[in-house]
Formats: C-alpha cells, structure tokens, sequence
C-alpha cells in the first residue's frame, strides 16, 4: 500500500498496476506451471499412444492457448470494465471460448488429424484444470459465494474472508472425475 500511494503520488500509476500484476502472477505460479507441465507431458503420451506427431501437437497446443490466455484477459477487462488490463485478472470463460477453436483451426491447417489431436487434448485439459483451480482456491480468485451451508469453508475474495461455496475445489475434484 505505501509503495502504490508513493508512486500514484509520483504520477506513476501504471507503475503500480504493473507491480500489482506480478504479484498476482507469483501468488499462482507454481501450480500455474505445475499444470503446463503435467498437461503437455499427457498430451504427449496420449497423442504418441494415438499415433498423432507430438510435437506437432504440442505446437496447435501453445497457438491455442496463447490466443485462450489473450481471450481469458480480453473477457476479464470486458467482465470488469473499471480495471484495467494490467490489474486485471483472468477469466477462464474467455479461454474456453477461444482456444478450442483455434486448436482445431490450427490442427486442421497442419493437417493433423483433429479427433485424434482432441483425444490426446482432452484428459490433459482436466488434468491441467483440477490442479490449477487449486491454485485459484490459494491466491483468493474465483471465490465462491458467501454461505451459511456446512460444507462451506472460509475462503477470502481478497475483499471479504467469509464461509464460501468451494468452487474452486469443486471444480477441481471435477477435472479428476
């Protein structure tokens, strides 16, 4: 808090933004790269197991989701309209929305075969979910809503620590089932 009002008094606002966005980063990073990993390395077992080119798999992957990382971004901002893109957050739906399109767009052009190349995808899509949306639960993100129910535990939306609907756990256990 010092730092952001110091630099806003400087007329460094963006400043304070970008620092802000880093540590969001930091706070998730680990299980944001332990899902990376654990995605690609099954969707290249799957994809040799199925006779799909790894490589050339994994190279759809990272087109489909930097355009579903733009997307998440985009639709956070459009979600949001008062933050800016910097101290902006990530909106899942906005990477759903993209990156099978593109994936598929991309597979077809590379002329892979597309129902192969999204067998290989899908269970480490789950995978990459069940543990990432751990990762949400930690840094306080995607919260769910305040409830008296008992199976709610306290969580915090980095506004209001409250009993909440586990969502992120939810939805966690999901991507293993």
């Amino acid at each position: 808090p010092r730092l952001q009002v110091a630099l806003q008094s400087d007329g460094m606002q963006r400043h304070a933004g970008m620092l802000q966005f880093v540590d969001q980063l930091q706070q998730s990073l680990a299980y944001r790269e332990a899902d990376v990993i654990v995605a690609l390395a099954l969707q290249a077992t799957f994809a040799g197991r199925l006779g799909v080119d790894a490589g050339m798999s994994l190279v759809v992957t990272m087109a489909a989701s930097v355009s579903g990382l733009i997307a998440a971004r985009a639709w956070y901002s459009i979600l949001h309209p008062g933050i800016s893109l910097l101290r902006g957050g990530w909106a899942v739906d906005g990477f759903l929305a993209v990156a099978p399109i593109v994936g598929v767009g991309v597979a077809w052009i590379l002329a892979l075969p597309v129902g192969a190349y999204l067998d290989a995808t899908a269970p480490a899509l789950f995978a990459a979910v069940a543990i990432a949306r751990v990762g949400c639960f930690f840094a306080g993100c995607c919260a769910g809503r305040i409830s008296s129910a008992r199976w709610a535990i306290w969580s915090s939306d980095h506004r209001i620590g409250a009993r909440r609907v586990p969502a992120q756990l939810m939805e966690s256990a999901a991507g293993l089932l």
